[in-house]
């Protein structure tokens, strides 16, 4: 008999005390919901071949953390405890810490399972501010833990297990689950994550207060990992995937117009002197001192009042002109006065700032007094008298050059066009050649293939991510273009959201920079190498129409429309 199954039995303590001597070669053991105490566990020592032992909604509590220590040292092959729905709390864990092994004992892995234990709060009576010696002989070596639908879990609690009783916990963890952890905040990230370097697997399922501060943490401290959920994270922003990425794809998008609110750090421009490793450093810095998050969730935010401009000063006023030689965005001026928030080094102090993002080339720069300009335009007033902002659609006018003088030569225009002449028509000849050339050869439809990404410098990212779901966030086609470049080993990709930005072009242009959504070229095509890559995109309604055409561009994608 390799297996038992006793869940919800009227077996009792006697039971289990005079039939466990002849479980030599039981393996899994389920005592779930049954009346069974310490006096049965004792006796479950003479299972050498145990591997799971499940106790669930079971009366247990600190008490038998001695009882269970003794069965672990004594049943080596033992790999899986379910201690969920039970009466356990921070003083079983420190017990369990504390144990001190034989000399030939050689500690293993095991998997613990404590979720839904209410009673895993801070505890009054034992002092578990001390710390436990680092270098002392362990029991075991805790492979994953949950704490899922543990409500009341606080950062204290996260703080004693993770850094006071190492290395138990915190050494070889990989996975970890905290499923509606609503009192989690940003600190309890930061310090699961900076004592967790192996970690590969976490769930942060429906936990509404964490914000960009978390994202940016585990990017810093995990580059292991493989797995994340933060599905009902309505405080994450497009800035988590950029963290993600590892600040990949940032270079070709335009960052203004990322899906958050205007109080985040990120609206600073590259050549305002930020960059994004002191941005997220800054994220990093404002998680560890348990600062309260700049912006609040998407779902609860509240719209700014409008603020009143003084007369000598524009506010609000976005009005993009662009001159008649039609040279695009290297002549648009933005005349708009933005509200930036800088972090402050002293760890999460906010300072507001005004900054004015205009463009290097702006016709209202004031000439120097050597320079004869024309006039500027002076500031319609009002009926009340208060100065009007110019309009939107007139022009700034034109700069007249200086009026050269009568006695020096001036050249004919005439004859520098006859110079140049020549040249254009030489260049000009040699393009359509080339247009020639390239309409001759025959051309078929192909792929487009992904450009090769910068290497990345950055102290921040996760490129092993593998599985990313991120439902009910808000993002837009920056966020995508982010994975696309710095998590392109993704398989399983959710971004399902009813208030979505991210549109059809953003998916048909950086679907194919995923590695398992780009097609195999035709000499190395092999169904059984081919992985392929699940997006799950119900509610979007940007992206309507969209299935068809990236089926073809994408022949291993496979979309879910779930809501």
């Amino acid at each position: 008999m390799k297996s038992l199954t006793l869940k919800k039995t009227k077996v009792n303590d006697a039971f289990i005390v005079k039939h466990s001597k002849y479980w030599n070669s039981l393996e899994k053991l389920d005592l779930s919901y049954t009346t069974v105490s310490v006096r049965a566990l004792a006796s479950l020592k003479h299972c050498t071949t145990l591997k799971t032992l499940s106790v669930k909604g079971c009366r247990l509590g600190a008490e038998s953390a001695l009882t269970f220590c003794h069965l672990i040292q004594k049943n080596v092959s033992l790999s899986e405890i379910d201690l969920s729905e039970t009466l356990v709390n921070e003083s079983f864990f420190k017990i369990l810490s504390q144990f001190q092994p034989s000399s030939d004992y050689t500690p293993h892995s095991i998997t613990l399972f404590t979720s839904n234990c209410s009673d895993i709060v801070p505890s009054s009576n034992d002092d578990l501010s001390n710390p436990i010696a680092p270098n002392r002989p362990v029991l075991f070596f805790t492979k994953a833990l949950s704490f899922a639908d543990c409500m009341d879990l606080q950062e204290s609690t996260l703080t004693s297990i993770f850094s006071s009783y190492s290395p138990m916990y915190n050494t070889k963890l990989t996975s970890i689950d905290l499923t509606q952890c609503f009192s989690l905040s940003d600190r309890g990230i930061h310090t699961i994550s900076s004592n967790c370097p192996n970690l590969e697997e976490i769930c942060l399922w429906g936990c509404s207060s964490i914000t960009d501060s978390s994202i940016a943490c585990l990017s810093k401290y995990c580059h292991r990992l493989s797995k994340l959920d933060v599905t009902g994270c309505t405080g994450l922003t497009d800035l988590s995937c950029i963290a993600l990425s590892g600040e990949r794809g940032t270079g070709s998008v335009d960052t203004e117009y990322l899906s958050v609110s205007p109080d985040t750090v990120w609206k600073q421009k590259r050549r305002d002197g930020v960059s994004w490793d002191k941005i997220f450093s800054n994220l990093v810095e404002r998680a560890a001192s348990g600062a309260l998050p700049a912006t609040q969730p998407q779902t609860q935010r509240r719209p700014t009042p409008p603020r009143k401009s003084s007369p000598t000063e524009t506010t609000g006023l976005a009005s993009t002109m662009k001159s008649q030689s039609g040279r695009g965005k290297d002549r648009e001026v933005t005349l708009e006065t933005r509200r930036v928030v800088m972090f402050g080094e002293g760890g999460g102090v906010i300072k507001p700032s005004r900054v004015a993002l205009s463009s290097p080339k702006n016709p209202f720069r004031p000439t120097s007094a050597g320079q004869s300009s024309g006039r500027v335009p002076s500031a319609q007033t009002s009926s009340r008298g208060t100065p009007r902002p110019p309009s939107p659609g007139r022009l700034p006018p034109l700069k007249t050059p200086p009026r050269p003088d009568s006695r020096s030569a001036v050249t004919p225009k005439s004859s520098t066009r006859s110079k140049e002449a020549p040249e254009r028509a030489v260049r000009k000849s040699s393009k359509n050649e080339a247009d020639k050339e390239t309409t001759a050869s025959p051309t078929r439809p192909t792929q487009r293939q992904p450009s090769p990404s910068r290497p990345n410098k950055s102290a921040f990212g996760c490129p092993a991510l593998k599985t990313l779901l991120m439902g009910r966030v808000v993002l837009s086609n920056v966020a995508l273009c982010s994975l696309s470049r710095g998590c392109s080993e993704l398989s399983l990709l959710d971004i399902h959201s009813q208030f979505s930005e991210i549109d059809r072009e953003g998916l048909e242009k950086h679907l194919i920079f995923f590695k398992h959504a780009r097609p195999l070229p035709n000499d190395e095509e092999d169904p059984k190498e081919q992985v392929g890559f699940t997006m799950m995109v119900g509610g979007m309604q940007k992206i309507f129409g969209a299935s068809k055409s990236l089926k073809v561009m994408c022949p291993s994608l496979q979309l879910v429309f779930n809501q």
